[in-house]
């Protein structure tokens, strides 16, 4: 089932529809708590739609998620160059980030200031 929504989100995306990428981090919150044994929530309900950086928390175990259908060198680092401005690495110890369409394996370094 994942791998049938992984291709409706590629076709949709390809066609400038991308309402369902949000309808992917409401699914995948109860997937993800089962395997990290949190609860996640997501951000953009409880702060707005403006909230960038992180889709999914959990401020008690100090977990956040980026949920996106980019996947790439250069979303990573936006992710995290936000993510570091809005010094939300003082209340979350471990940033994931979860790449709804296709794995990826970054080999580049990458140093942010």
């Amino acid at each position: 089932m994942l791998s049938r929504f992984k291709e409706q989100v590629v076709i949709l995306n390809s066609n400038g529809e991308f309402s369902i990428n949000i309808h992917a981090e409401n699914i995948l919150i109860k997937i993800l708590n089962e395997i990290y044994c949190c609860d996640l929530k997501n951000v953009n309900y409880e702060e707005g739609k403006t909230y960038s950086s992180i889709d999914l928390r959990d401020k008690t175990r100090k977990i956040a998620f980026q949920v996106t259908s980019t996947a790439g060198f250069e979303k990573v680092k936006e992710t995290l160059s936000k993510f570091i401005k809005k010094q939300l690495h003082k209340e979350y110890d471990k940033l994931f980030i979860f790449v709804i369409t296709e794995k990826n394996t970054i080999k580049q370094k990458l140093i942010l200031f």
